[in-house]
């Protein structure tokens, strides 16, 4: 947890480095800094790079390889379980891909509330559902920052949670893994996306929920991003809806399928003691990361 906290402060600290290197450089340049603070599309440039992210990855994965080289061999991150089969990916997939469509609800009610005493989360929103508009941005988002956040969600935080039970470490894990994101929107979407992700690296392997992730990012992000791109706004987010719809109603088909094997699934697997998950949230390292993002969290929020 506390390599975690460390990632995460490198990861602030790294993002600040680059927003005064690219103010002295304009300032160099003669550029009015007032104005260029003012400039939301040049700063939109930077962020669309991704140059940042692909140093704050390296270093983030650096820092992994370090505490596995004194807590033992990566071959312990990697190991595979069950055999994963065409009919289980197909249903974890759907699973998988449902809360898209809660977190549209969600991100639809929490709007709402916002608006009523005058606030708006809307750049939140478009942060958290904006797509790739670079090569590299598109390495960061859809390949390499996926396999980053599974090699510390479900390599290193859920593996080390395991011993207090595997519904304990899917839990914890999920949470923090939302909390990262330091984005509202995204977080909610991110904590239940988790579950999924650390479901199937427990029960069948890292390889896999790598696999859902970049499919979800590289494909379902970016891909069907490119390819409704030169349609109409209303009629992308139609696409989106539907599509988000779809794979909502055939995962509940698939859950009421297989209510029995859950069912089964939660008997073998208890929840955990109360007192693990008091313990590991109210730790410093836990306390300082939540805190820490969920402030940052706030700055997508503005009046209207």
């Amino acid at each position: 947890m506390n390599l975690l906290l460390a990632y995460s402060f490198v990861t602030y600290a790294i993002v600040m480095v680059s927003l005064i290197v690219h103010v002295i450089w304009e300032y160099i340049k003669g550029t009015n800094i007032d104005r260029l603070m003012e400039d939301d599309a040049y700063w939109e440039r930077i962020e669309a790079g991704g140059i940042e992210y692909l140093l704050i990855v390296f270093i983030g994965v650096l820092m992994i390889a370090i505490f596995r080289k004194s807590a033992g061999s990566w071959k312990t991150m990697f190991q595979s379980k069950k055999v994963m089969n065409k009919v289980s990916f197909v249903k974890l997939f759907f699973v998988f891909m449902m809360p898209q469509f809660l977190g549209l609800i969600l991100d639809f009610c929490g709007e709402g509330i916002l608006n009523y005493f005058g606030y708006t989360m809307e750049m939140s929103v478009e942060s958290a559902f904006a797509t790739s508009e670079s090569i590299g941005m598109l390495l960061y988002a859809g390949i390499i920052g996926p396999v980053a956040e599974e090699l510390w969600f479900r390599g290193v935080i859920l593996k080390n949670a395991l011993p207090y039970g595997k519904r304990f470490a899917i839990i914890a894990s999920s949470v923090l893994f939302g909390v990262f994101h330091a984005n509202i929107p995204q977080a909610i979407f991110a904590t239940m996306v988790g579950l999924i992700l650390a479901y199937v690296a427990v029960e069948y392997s890292i390889f896999w929920s790598i696999a859902l992730h970049i499919f979800n990012n590289l494909i379902m992000g970016d891909g069907v991003g490119f390819l409704i791109s030169g349609l109409e706004v209303k009629t992308q987010d139609l696409i989106c809806n539907l599509l988000m719809l779809v794979f909502f109603v055939v995962g509940i088909l698939i859950l009421l399928h297989d209510k029995k094997e859950i069912k089964e699934y939660f008997k073998e697997n208890p929840k955990g003691q109360g007192k693990h998950y008091l313990w590991y949230f109210t730790m410093a390292g836990t306390l300082i990361f939540i805190i820490t993002n969920f402030v940052v969290s706030l700055l997508g929020i503005s009046k209207l």
